[in-house]
């Protein structure tokens, strides 16, 4: 791990060498060498931004979007009739959560929120769309990634099915408060809550 960092600030300073202008040398090591800086210093004085605020998340979807949409028309495709933003959503995520743990549905574990599939599953059909996966932890990697297949992750569940609402925040990663901590909202949760406030 220590050989890429080093090789990563090497190669930039190998880089700024013959550069001249000051401040161009500090943008360009600045630019290639920010992960390492921030972990360094965030370890050294045990300091970071505010982690609620988004803004650097928030300002580099808004870039993308603005070229998804520019390439869209180029390509003569209508625009949406309706966009919907996930971090526009939380509140309502939130409060969609808490319905679901009410109704008993849904638990709370070191943070993080899941869905109980075995107590859904017991007066409900649950998997409709695709029965046969019923179970299938390589469908759940796929859908979820990391967020509810790592080890620590099977640690907190009470069934390796079960799938994230809520996920406690890693350093890093846009967050809001919650009742259950800082964290964010999990990826099939974002569409339901969308889709029942636009639909």
């Amino acid at each position: 791990m220590y050989d890429k960092q080093i090789s990563t600030v090497e190669n930039s300073l190998q880089n700024i060498a013959a550069v001249t202008d000051v401040e161009a040398k500090r943008k360009t090591l600045y630019a290639d060498c920010h992960d390492i800086l921030s972990s360094y210093l965030d370890f050294s004085y045990s300091h970071s931004t505010n982690p609620l605020d988004n803004e650097v998340f928030l300002e580099l979807a808004r870039h993308y979007e603005s070229e998804f949409h520019s390439d869209m028309s180029r390509l003569n495709i209508l625009p949406p009739d309706a966009l919907t933003r996930v971090s526009e959503y939380v509140p309502e995520i939130i409060t969609f959560i808490q319905k679901i743990i009410e109704n008993g549905y849904a638990y709370e574990s070191n943070s993080s929120v899941y869905f109980d599939t075995i107590k859904f599953h017991k007066q409900h059909a649950y998997a409709k769309l695709e029965p046969d996966r019923m179970g299938d932890i390589d469908a759940l990697s796929e859908g979820e990634g990391a967020l509810t297949t790592a080890s620590n992750a099977s640690n907190e569940k009470k069934n390796e099915c079960d799938f994230v609402l809520w996920k406690k925040s890693k350093i890093g990663e846009p967050v809001w408060q919650s009742p259950w901590g800082l964290g964010r909202p999990g990826w099939h949760i974002e569409c339901s809550v969308m889709a029942s406030a636009i639909l």
